[in-house]
């Protein structure tokens, strides 16, 4: 799950854990002109790795993925209630390693960018997540709600870093340790919802820079949002 990402000091939240696909190699026996001679004067094959394809035949996604739960929020410092606010969250005070934001990537479950956003000046973000919780399930195929009309999870931050605020509609979930390189970071899971009734996808992603961006809405390829903050 560390592979395709770098944590520094400018990587600060991500909605969703970013996948991993391991290629593997294998050698073939292809006869090659650069293969070492035999007293014979024959040449040998020189074996030569063969990359195993990662992608599906029919399509352009690798076939096996590892990632996490249903809604994850990884960060390398800790969140605290915000006085007064129900399931409105900060960063903890004392903690300086974040200042303003500097961008936004928006991947899809394969780790494959969808969009990416910078921050400058006083520009403000805000994040909107939406659930999708399972109404049916036959087999192997699950069926859910349509989204509700207000989202799940809101991050609002800007990039002066005089702002952030965190909301949850079902509060943050278990807080969990992560190894981040050199860091001990925090993984907060909310693997349910509706007051731990329902279990549930990520519907919908929005992303606004001054209210204005985009929504993304294809959930069959799932949702990965990094915050990067400047240092």
């Amino acid at each position: 799950m560390q592979s395709r990402r770098h944590f520094a000091k400018t990587i600060a939240t991500a909605l969703v854990a970013v996948p991993a696909v391991a290629a593997l190699s294998v050698c073939d026996n292809t006869q090659t002109t650069n293969g070492a001679n035999n007293n014979n004067g024959t040449t040998n094959p020189t074996p030569r790795p063969t990359p195993i394809p990662t992608h599906l035949e029919t399509g352009s996604e690798p076939p096996i993925i590892m990632d996490g739960g249903s809604c994850e929020i990884s960060t390398l410092v800790e969140f605290s209630p915000k006085s007064g606010q129900q399931n409105h969250f900060e960063f903890k005070p004392g903690q300086t390693i974040y200042k303003g934001v500097k961008g936004v990537n928006v991947l899809n479950e394969y780790g494959s960018t969808l969009h990416s956003y910078t921050l400058t000046g006083s520009q403000a973000l805000t994040v909107n997540v939406w659930f999708g919780a399972v109404k049916s399930i036959s087999g192997d195929d699950v069926d859910y709600d349509p989204p509700e009309t207000d989202p799940q999870v809101v991050l609002k931050a800007d990039a002066a870093g005089s702002s952030f605020d965190l909301f949850a509609a079902d509060g943050l979930g278990q807080r969990k340790s992560e190894f981040k390189g050199r860091k001990l970071g925090k993984k907060y899971v909310i693997d349910k919802w509706k007051n731990g009734a329902k279990e549930f996808h990520l519907a919908k992603v929005q992303v606004l820079v001054d209210g204005q961006g985009d929504i993304f809405d294809q959930a069959g390829l799932g949702f990965t949002v990094v915050i990067v903050f400047n240092p």
